[in-house]
């Protein structure tokens, strides 16, 4: 039962309207400070989140890779995804059984911001 209580949490935000806020943090993921946020859902095995800002994907990620690791996040990968249109720079990490993955990537003059917690393994 206590497990599901993070989830009972924010379905009980979304009905009183906190969807979207400048408070949104979900389990210590806090939103990037120079941001929007554009969409949140909460999904079967985590919750999605994003977020728009003018500040550069390597500032952004940086600034996510700080935080999170100071929170005791460990980093299992970095990487930049060059294709023909932006390319997309990501960070994946882990704190016990849980998976983050932040991405982040130039769409005309903002930075699109991706945030996935999830991956619960048992």
């Amino acid at each position: 039962m206590i497990r599901f209580l993070p989830i009972l949490l924010i379905c009980l935000a979304g009905l009183t309207g906190c969807k979207g806020s400048a408070s949104f943090m979900f389990e210590g993921i806090p939103e990037y400070p120079n941001s929007d946020m554009t969409d949140s859902m909460l999904l079967k095995s985590g919750y999605y989140a994003e977020f728009q800002s003018s500040d550069s994907p390597d500032l952004i990620l940086a600034f996510y890779n700080d935080h999170m690791r100071k929170e005791g996040w460990s980093l299992r990968l970095k990487s930049r995804e060059l294709t023909d249109g932006p390319s997309t720079e990501s960070l994946m990490l882990f704190k016990g059984n849980r998976d983050l993955i932040i991405d982040a990537y130039k769409f005309r003059d903002r930075t699109r911001i991706a945030v996935f917690m999830g991956g619960v393994h048992e």
